[in-house]
């Protein structure tokens, strides 16, 4: 298994913590973004460079059954291979770049901030986590397409 780690490209690094927790809550050095502070910013999204993105770090099934109105989906768990090369240099000139998942226990957006750091080098000063997710977006009853 070692071996094939790796060999493997997208192999893990064996020194990075994949899974940093404090008590109950993910660690991250991220902005983290109420439901409110989305919604504002959701409000001056732009499909232009330099403009305001939402990820969408959830599977394309959950994505499809509804998502924030314009938000992109990047599926944490499929291929990094397959990932459009246009959408990531989106992301790097990206004035903000919003990233969420169901909410609650779910951590994949974290994670996918992490990917968007370190594997593509999207600048970690515009990158926010919206940690509330889907669920706090509908409880607080905005729009979903």
């Amino acid at each position: 298994a070692l071996l094939g780690n790796f060999a493997h490209p997208n192999g893990l690094e064996l020194g990075r913590d994949y899974f940093p927790r404090q008590g109950h809550d993910f660690a991250h050095d991220y902005l983290s973004m109420s439901a409110e502070d989305a919604h504002d910013y959701w409000q001056y999204r732009a499909d232009e460079v330099g403009g305001v993105y939402f990820v969408d770090a959830r599977r394309k099934k959950s994505f499809n059954q509804g998502h924030i109105p314009g938000a992109l989906n990047i599926d944490r768990y499929q291929d990094y291979e397959k990932i459009d090369p246009e959408l990531i240099a989106k992301l790097k000139l990206a004035g903000m770049v919003i990233v969420y998942c169901n909410g609650g226990e779910c951590e994949d957006s974290i994670f996918l901030a992490n990917d968007l750091v370190y594997r593509w080098q999207v600048p970690a000063d515009v990158l926010a986590v919206f940690e509330g997710g889907m669920e706090q977006w509908l409880a607080a009853g905005y729009p979903q397409e």
